[in-house]
């Protein structure tokens, strides 16, 4: 009931025939055997929990360093580029595909316009 805060300590001790500083004792002892039993909040003083939030960021620092590679190693043109992207991947959105191989997305769905029919007779006319 103190615990809660649902009824004032005084009259507690009273209905209890304790003093209200043994009352307020007990609360703090509970409170600090509460806390030891459950443990210290997870990830802070845990060796085992500070080793994995140290490798979970090496990993992603390791990740990010090899996609930086492979995007200044892979030089290729937007056309080859394109056609690494999987559209069906389970996994892998079309957005992701796109920047990890270091293609603009609006490149993947850019499709070219073909040359107007007046175009192609000029340029038949210019070859002939």
């Amino acid at each position: 009931m103190l615990l809660c805060g649902e009824e004032p300590a005084t009259k507690l001790a009273r209905r209890y025939g304790v003093s209200e500083q043994a009352l307020h004792q007990w609360r703090d002892e509970s409170l600090a055997g509460g806390e030891a039993a459950l443990g210290a909040p997870k990830g802070q003083n845990d060796p085992r929990d500070r080793k994995i939030h140290e490798l979970q960021k090496e990993l992603s620092e390791r990740a990010q360093v090899e996609v930086e590679w492979l995007k200044e190693n892979l030089r290729s043109s937007p056309e080859e580029k394109r056609r690494w992207i999987d559209p069906e991947h389970p996994m892998l959105s079309v957005a992701r595909q796109c920047e990890l191989v270091g293609l603009p997305r609006s490149s993947w769905y850019y499709e070219p316009a073909g040359e107007t029919s007046e175009n192609l007779e000029l340029m038949r006319a210019i070859d002939e």
